[in-house]
């Protein structure tokens, strides 16, 4: 029998990923949407319509302690042409490490929109396709957070 113990693998892990097992986020957002309002402003419209949906963010903090961080948000989504207005707001629970936080709350760089703003999309991304479903308007994309942060 060979040294090497059956399953055992002599070869070394793939380049980085020791470096990646560092870099693991504790970040986490709870979200709590209190108030959701959807209109649809065009008799004409489905969802095929073509639209690009403009994001407007409020986040304000309303409490702070070692490793969270409780803030009240909304989120307004508006299509242009107008075809449609989707609004949502209530409360956030951000936990991690302060640096983390602290990081996630920063502007970033360019156009880019703070790492809360499209972690809050992220959680809210599936209630706002559902209200544009009922309302039988265009579906946002899951990535417009991404997409304002690629555009200069």
């Amino acid at each position: 029998m060979s040294s090497q113990a059956a399953g055992a693998s002599t070869e070394k892990p793939l380049k980085g990923y020791e470096a990646t097992l560092g870099a693991i986020s504790t970040l986490e957002i709870e979200v709590t949407a209190e108030r959701i309002e959807g209109a649809r402003l065009s008799p004409g419209v489905d969802e095929n319509t073509k639209a690009n949906y403009k994001l407007s963010v409020s986040v304000s903090e309303v409490r702070r302690r070692p490793g969270s961080m409780g803030l009240a948000f909304t989120l307004e989504l508006s299509a242009a042409p107008q075809v449609a207005k989707m609004t949502v707001s209530g409360n956030a629970k951000v936990t991690g490490v302060e640096d983390e936080i602290r990081l996630a709350t920063a502007p970033r760089q360019g156009k880019a929109p703070p790492k809360l703003v499209e972690m809050l999309y992220d959680k809210l991304y599936g209630l706002l396709y559902i209200l544009a479903g009922s309302l039988n308007v265009p579906y946002p994309m899951p990535s417009l957070v991404k997409e304002n942060k690629q555009s200069s």
